[in-house]
């Protein structure tokens, strides 16, 4: 019976599929070569992204329709990979023969994730990726060492398994990319928009976006809107909402960069409602996730937005204290706490304070984004309240809008 590498899918390495996973957290598409016994599905999430594993040393396994794992020659995929949508490529434990066929998978991938052992007597996969980046002139995104050594690897140190080759080093390269920026920066949930280009705009005042909603606007990519390239996404929801709903008070709950209360405000400013109408920000200033950064009084936010009344406060006791003032609440957005049980606290503790037919905006709502965010869970509890909501989980990292009922 030929050797096992059953050491693989011990604890300590399934550290190198965590990371590999994150790293692929931002494509819908993703081809793997040389699963063996562990495809980088198992440590997936978010079961709509299509993954196929292929290994002729695996058997057939199926995860759910998108993803499954096929006991497959890479030299008998069909091409281009998954009909030439952009998808991302993973090899773990690079041991391949350099064929054309893999030459045109690593070119036409976006990213490639290149995983193998190296000491002092395996280096033939080292050989192997230092020939791949010069032939065919990859750029390294980032490396990342893995030292497994001083682990159990006891279970596996019989005569039918190979010694655990403990020393890893993971590689992400790309021949369509210089750099990781280039690939939406750190948003992992949205396609670069390599495509777009609002240097024609008429409708929008492009010169007046990356002077005054831009800066210093932390996050913006969680709202499918990319700086970069003065693209609003997500961000004209919120602008139009207050819009068209001729919003006098807009309530934001949470706001890193406060990208989400300038849209608020600056709607209210075209349609003359600032005079008469008010943009607050709710923020505690504490968590882990979009701490703000606009709390000096000489931030740029501040000094450019200063009719944007602040409350730093707990929302609960924000909340609280406008009921006491006879605060009603034409547009609310929703991105404070972002655990479930806190998020719909914010929406049972202001929902007393919406007018009939308000609207209200809830972030973060792309299921599974991160280990650590389950506000997304809230929506669907809310749906089942017999609110109706529409979910654009697929936007950024999502946001739902929730409609106050009439009566």
């Amino acid at each position: 019976m030929a050797k096992q590498w059953n050491y693989l899918a011990s604890e300590p390495f399934q550290a190198r599929y965590l990371l590999v996973a994150g790293l692929l957290r931002r494509f819908d598409n993703i081809l793997e070569i040389g699963s063996y016994k562990t495809p980088v599905f198992q440590f997936i999430d978010d079961e709509r992204k299509n993954v196929l594993s292929v290994d002729p040393m695996v058997f057939d396994e199926v995860k759910s329709g998108h993803q499954s794992s096929t006991a497959l020659d890479y030299r008998c995929l069909a091409m281009p990979a998954f009909d030439g949508q952009p998808y991302a490529m993973v090899v773990l434990g690079l041991d391949l023969p350099a064929t054309p066929k893999l030459h045109r998978l690593l070119r036409e991938a976006e990213i490639v994730v290149i995983e193998f052992p190296e000491d002092a007597q395996w280096k033939r996969s080292r050989e192997s990726f230092d020939k791949l980046v010069a032939d065919l002139k990859l750029h390294t995104l980032l490396k990342v060492h893995l030292d497994l050594e001083g682990n159990d690897y006891s279970a596996f140190g019989n005569a039918n398994e190979w010694p655990p080759r403990t020393q890893r080093y993971i590689h992400v390269v790309s021949a369509r990319h210089q750099k990781m920026g280039s690939l939406a920066g750190a948003n992992p949930f949205v396609r670069p928009l390599t495509e777009i280009n609002t240097g024609g705009s008429a409708m929008l005042n492009t010169d007046y976006i990356a002077a005054k909603i831009f800066p210093e606007a932390a996050f913006e990519f969680s709202h499918g809107a990319s700086k970069d390239i003065n693209y609003l996404g997500g961000g004209l929801l919120y602008y139009t909402l207050a819009y068209m709903a001729r919003a006098k008070t807009c309530v934001c709950l949470g706001s890193g960069g406060a990208f989400v209360p300038r849209l608020m405000r600056q709607a209210q400013h075209d349609i003359g409602l600032a005079e008469h109408g008010r943009t607050i920000l709710v923020d505690g200033v504490k968590g882990n996730y979009g701490c703000p950064n606009w709390t000096e009084a000489d931030s740029f936010f501040r000094q450019n937005f200063p009719d944007i009344e602040i409350v730093f406060a707990d929302t609960a006791d924000a909340a609280a204290a406008m009921a006491a003032a006879g605060q009603r609440i034409d547009y609310l957005h929703i991105d404070a706490d972002h655990s479930l049980q806190g998020s719909l606290t914010d929406f049972d503790n202001y929902l007393p304070l919406m007018r009939p037919g308000a609207l209200i905006t809830f972030h973060d709502t792309r299921p599974n984004a991160h280990s650590s965010v389950t506000c997304w869970q809230a929506v669907e509890q809310i749906r089942q309240r017999g609110f109706e909501v529409v979910n654009f989980d697929q936007l950024g990292s999502g946001v739902a809008i929730i409609k106050v009922p009439l009566g």
